[in-house]
């Protein structure tokens, strides 16, 4: 129990730091993707 307790801590920060990465790289895709969607109907 407490060997699985010290490896969730190393891990944690790894996955938190790769939860954020995805995240933020979903948010400025769809971010884009809005845009483009919006300049799209600009022009028609």
């Amino acid at each position: 129990m407490m060997n699985s307790g010290v490896s969730l801590e190393m891990i944690a920060p790894e996955m938190n730091n790769f939860v954020t990465k995805t995240s933020t790289n979903l948010l400025f895709s769809s971010l884009s993707s809005c845009q483009h969607l919006f300049t799209f109907s600009i022009r028609n």
